[in-house]
């Protein structure tokens, strides 16, 4: 999903993608090289993006990965699941909040946030 959520917004070689992951995420997220491209491939293979190979700002040769029509569906796809997801996982922990009566720290749970389009939305409860 991360991937695809990127692509979005232009076509990135393989190492702009980690940059790009790491600089997002505030360095929470490390992706090794070593799953970044096997998942670039999975991804390819199943129509979700396409490559190119064109010559860097470094003047070097470098595939550069673009999403297609496939892939956007499927990122809306994958963005739905993922909100059902978390929507669930909030409300178990809220439950268990509820009965135990964990405090949470602040501002957990106060606003519902939703991700579309390659970034987070806050939604008011």
């Amino acid at each position: 999903m991360l991937i695809l959520s990127l692509l979005q917004n232009g076509a990135l070689h393989g190492y702009a993608i980690l940059q790009r992951i790491r600089e997002l995420s505030g360095g929470r997220l490390q992706i090794e090289e070593g799953s970044l491209y096997p998942a670039l491939r999975r991804l390819q293979v199943t129509g979700c993006i396409q490559s190119k190979w064109r010559i860097s700002e470094t003047n070097r040769k470098v595939r550069v990965y673009q999403l297609t029509t496939k892939g956007r569906r499927q990122l809306q796809l994958k963005i739905t699941c993922f909100n059902r997801q978390i929507q669930g996982i909030r409300e178990v922990l809220a439950d268990v909040q509820c009965r135990c009566s964990v405090p949470l720290t602040a501002g957990e749970f106060t606003e519902k946030k939703v991700f579309k389009r390659g970034s987070w939305l806050s939604q008011q409860k």
